[in-house]
């Protein structure tokens, strides 16, 4: 679909389905939101093949406790979802935001790095996310969040013993009644 733009007499190509499309071009990856800021990772192909990911948030803050000053981010791009969203040091910080929306393909690699974080907590964070946020990640992630690990590895089974024979049943005495008459078989 063109359009004639008249200020310069050439037509303007505003189809955008016969657009190509960049290598730039980011797809998001999960969004994250808490009161007063959050923040998106997008991943964008690159031209040897992968992706890289970045984070896209904001943060806000009260200038002089009077007006709300937003600050907008970007972080330098990494080349694993793992580097995007840290497990270590202050690298719990993350799941204590609220997910809002997970890319279908990245849903089991974060379901498995919220556990490795979740084990980690102190007990008050703990509490604390599976009182407010455990839900949500779930509902997102489509899998439940164990906040334990398993106590003890999982056991290796042992082989099946082979089935016993069926016994046959014994034939039995014919039943006596009282005085000691035989009770005839009905069968």
């Amino acid at each position: 679909m063109a359009t004639d733009d008249k200020s310069k007499g050439k037509k303007k190509n505003h189809d955008l389905t016969n657009r190509k499309t960049t290598a730039r071009a980011a797809e998001l990856v999960i969004t994250l939101a808490a009161e007063g800021g959050g923040f998106d990772i997008y991943r964008t192909p690159v031209p040897s093949g992968g992706w890289h990911f970045s984070e896209n948030g904001s943060s806000m803050f009260m200038d002089e406790g009077i007006d709300e000053c937003w600050i907008p981010w970007t972080s330098k791009p990494v080349a694993t979802i793992q580097e995007a969203l840290p497990t270590e040091g202050d690298g719990d910080s993350w799941i204590m935001f609220c997910p809002i929306a997970i890319h279908p393909d990245y849903r089991c690699d974060i379901w498995q790095m919220v556990q490795e974080v979740v084990y980690k907590l102190p007990d008050g964070r703990k509490r604390w996310w599976a009182e407010r946020r455990q839900k949500d990640w779930e509902r997102l992630l489509r899998r439940k969040v164990k906040l334990e690990p398993s106590p003890e590895p999982a056991k290796v089974a042992k082989p099946a013993r082979r089935p016993r024979p069926v016994k046959k049943p014994r034939k039995t005495k014919p039943a006596n009644d009282l005085f000691g008459n035989e009770i005839p078989d009905t069968e």
